[in-house]
């Protein structure tokens, strides 16, 4: 797979991240989850996927901190901001 098909999401929502889970899949994209912000963010140091479907609404460290140390660590990721507000 390539490594430009690398997809992390993340959201606390289980039903969000199986249904977005299954649509990128069929898509061509291997899929990482993460359900809330410290677990993706230490995903996302790891394996530095390319591009980031984030949920802002998480407990503990929010969508917000996320996308903040994405953009001072690895500014060129692109990131989809996604929200149930």
């Amino acid at each position: 797979m390539a490594e430009n098909k690398k997809l992390l999401l993340v959201d606390d929502d289980r039903q969000t991240v199986n249904v977005l889970e299954d649509y990128f899949k069929t898509k061509g994209y291997a899929i990482i989850t993460a359900i809330d912000g410290k677990f993706a963010l230490d995903v996302f140091r790891r394996q530095k996927p390319p591009i980031v479907l984030l949920d802002m609404q998480m407990p503990a460290v929010n969508g917000m901190e996320v996308l903040r140390v994405i953009r001072k660590e690895v500014p060129s990721t692109k990131v989809i901001v996604i929200t149930g507000f």
